[in-house]
């Protein structure tokens, strides 16, 4: 008989090695690497979406996913290996969208902005796996960025979360 906590570790592990290689297969580009992460974690035919549709797909009706309601919930079924993406579409632009990796929660912020500032913390958040096309340092993650890095203060509360059912 199978171990139930290997299995979930098993999960875990496969989440977390699926972040970190659509990061290294797209580390510019956080639609192509949460693709890669798709696939890797049990879609293989997951059809190529930019982050603008992919946040308006994943909120239709019938897309078999649904909003998490806290960063808290992302973080805990991120750690029992389910798959769950944050994101933000951006109508008149580009959007992003991040994985939320397993983990513990960590400090926010505390890389390098650019010219030497470093970016302050906004509190402990979970994990994140994302590229970005950006050139903000805390748009792109392996991992060792969280969820928050991404997003300035106004758009934070626009953030959402969804897992599959």
């Amino acid at each position: 008989m199978a171990d139930p906590a290997q299995s979930k570790a098993d999960t875990v592990a496969a989440l977390t090695k699926a972040g970190q290689d659509g990061y290294d297969a797209y580390p510019k580009d956080c639609s192509h690497s949460i693709w890669v992460m798709l696939k890797l974690m049990g879609s293989p035919d997951e059809p190529y979406r930019t982050a603008n549709d992919l946040m308006r797909y994943m909120a239709s009706q019938g897309s078999g996913w649904h909003r998490v309601l806290t960063v808290e919930d992302a973080s805990k079924l991120a750690n029992q290996g389910k798959v769950v993406l944050g994101g933000l579409a951006v109508p008149a632009g580009h959007g992003h969208v991040v994985m939320v990796m397993p983990g513990p929660p960590h400090a926010s912020g505390g890389y390098d902005t650019g010219g030497g500032a470093v970016q302050r913390s906004m509190g402990a958040f979970p994990p994140s796996a994302s590229g970005a096309s950006s050139s903000w340092p805390g748009a792109r993650s392996r991992g060792e960025k969280t969820v928050r890095d991404p997003w300035p203060a106004a758009q934070w509360p626009m953030v959402t979360f969804w897992t599959r059912d």
